[in-house]
This record gives structure tokens, C-alpha cells and sequence, in this order.
């Protein structure tokens, strides 16, 4: 299924910075957060870059992670073990 703006209709999107604060938000404290930085944003560069790492990572290992994903970078911060 391709993602396209129409298909986003729901999603929550946010300037909020306080997403960013991975204190706040650290991995293992909620069910995964996807954070997306883009140098220009909109819904359509949005879809796109969602659907590019959708296809390109192996998403279903992201869970209760912190995932910031920008124009460039995908970084994960995953919950610590032991």
C-alpha cells in the first residue's frame, strides 16, 4: 500500500519540540515513538520520506523505541536490557 497525504488523514503531526525530549520520552517508557525532521516540511514530503523507511528498515523491530528520522538519518534509540 502506497502512503500518500490522503491516506495520512488522522495522523497527528505536531511542531511540538517537547516529542524531542528523549528524557520526557525515553525508550521502553511508551509503545514507540517515530519522530520525522524534515527541512521542508508538508504532507507530501511527510508521506514520501515515511514510506522510504517504511520500505528500507525493518519497522516491526521499533517497538517501545525512540526513532528520529530526518531527511538524511534514521536514528533508533531502543530500551536498555538487563
Amino acid at each position: 500500500m502506497k502512503l500518500t497525504p490522503s491516506r495520512m488523514r488522522g495522523w497527528q503531526d505536531s511542531p511540538n519540540l517537547d516529542f524531542s525530549d528523549i528524557r520526557r520520552y525515553a525508550p521502553g517508557t511508551h509503545h514507540g515513538l517515530l519522530l520525522v525532521r524534515l527541512r521542508a516540511p508538508g504532507r507530501a514530503a511527510l508521506a514520501r520520506r515515511i514510506e522510504a523507511v517504511f520500505q528500507a528498515e525493518s519497522v516491526e523491530t521499533w517497538h517501545r523505541a525512540f526513532v528520529v528520522v530526518t531527511d538524511r538519518k534514521l536514528r533508533i534509540r531502543r530500551p536498555k536490557t538487563g
